[in-house]
């Protein structure tokens, strides 16, 4: 049976990625971290700051993806879309019900919520936990992936995902300097946790990683179709290579 997923502690993580920048030791972050949560009890915020750290730096290193583009860019959206992945591929469960649920959707659409939620929950733990259906309502919402409007859930748009297109691009397929094959990309998930749909919407955003010049060369020829990118993963995080 899938494990039971716990709250989304989204402003939480927040606090923490934007902590971890103000130092340089992961294990001194971890014990501020503990010390700084907002919960009343030592053991709530030792409990809050290993599912953050879970979620959010996974390797137990300060070197990863989003605290990295907070430091370079801060850009809130920027750093809410990255968030969103990493959230979504650390929580299987609730990245399940989004894919099937609500990135399978097209923003502006009416979500029945409830009937859909006690449904993927019966068939994932055998059973209907209200608590969960709340949890996962909550994380929907708190990921940006749908929103509330006088109790009717809706499927939300997601808007300025270029940055985070361009970042997630390069640390997923390019460490260095690269050619990567256009099927590769379109055969990875993250392109849909950050709120596209189709194919020909990927391919538009390397069309404009290509006039940004963050993309050097695209190839599309016969069977060949293919994007060769300037820089490596290294200067797009601590560099803001993208505008």
């Amino acid at each position: 049976m899938a494990k039971f997923f716990q709250d989304h502690m989204w402003q939480d993580s927040i606090f923490a990625i934007k902590l971890s920048c103000k130092v340089n030791d992961f294990e001194v972050f971890y014990g501020q971290l503990i010390e700084k949560l907002p919960q009343t009890s030592e053991e709530t915020r030792r409990r809050g700051a290993g599912t953050i750290v879970r979620r959010f730096f996974s390797e137990k290193t300060l070197n990863q993806p989003t605290r990295l583009t907070w430091r370079s860019y801060k850009d809130e959206k920027l750093l809410q879309h990255l968030m969103r992945y990493q959230f979504l591929m650390s929580e299987p469960v609730i990245a399940d019900f989004a894919k099937l649920n609500v990135l399978s959707r097209e923003p502006g659409e009416h979500l029945e919520f409830g009937e859909l939620a006690d449904s993927f929950l019966q068939q994932t733990y055998g059973e209907v936990k209200p608590k969960l259906r709340q949890r996962l309502s909550a994380a929907l919402q708190a990921t940006g992936l749908v929103t509330r409007t006088q109790q009717i859930m809706y499927v939300r748009e997601q808007a300025d995902i270029e940055r985070a297109f361009g970042v997630l691009l390069h640390v997923l397929f390019a460490p260095q300097s690269t050619t990567i094959a256009v099927k590769d990309i379109l055969n990875h998930v993250f392109w849909r946790y950050l709120g596209l749909r189709e194919p020909s919407e990927v391919v538009k955003l390397l069309r404009w990683l290509e006039a940004q010049k963050i993309i050097v060369k695209y190839v599309r020829a016969d069977q060949l179709e293919q994007v060769t990118t300037a820089y490596s993963a290294d200067e797009i995080l601590n560099h803001k290579r993208l505008s």
